[in-house]
């Protein structure tokens, strides 16, 4: 029994090291971490999800800063559309309608 369970934790493993090598190797040449760094063209980006609240009613300083680089990425040229994901499990929480929003609005 041990032994099924440490060969099940060995191929969870591996299977857990493969996807990670065989997405970065997907990804590569795709992914940008400097706007600099992408040629203007027909490109669509990806907005991660992010809530537009803290749980204290406070801004999240990770929304507005991930709004305000998506806008400035279509602004200049270097994307033609965004895609914005996110949770919206609830009517009353809903990251891609607020993402939509506040893209809009910039």
């Amino acid at each position: 029994m041990i032994l099924l369970s440490a060969c099940g934790i060995l191929l969870g493993a591996v299977l857990l090291v493969s996807a990670h090598f065989i997405v970065k190797q997907s990804a590569s040449g795709k992914t940008f971490a400097q706007a600099a760094d992408i040629t203007d063209g027909d490109r669509v980006a990806l907005v991660l999800g992010c809530a537009k609240t803290l749980q204290n009613g406070r801004n999240n300083r990770f929304f507005t800063t991930r709004m305000k680089a998506a806008a400035e990425l279509y602004h200049a040229g270097k994307c033609r559309a965004l895609i914005v994901s996110g949770d919206n499990h609830i009517e009353e929480y809903d990251e891609p309608t607020d993402m939509k929003d506040a893209l809009i609005a910039a």
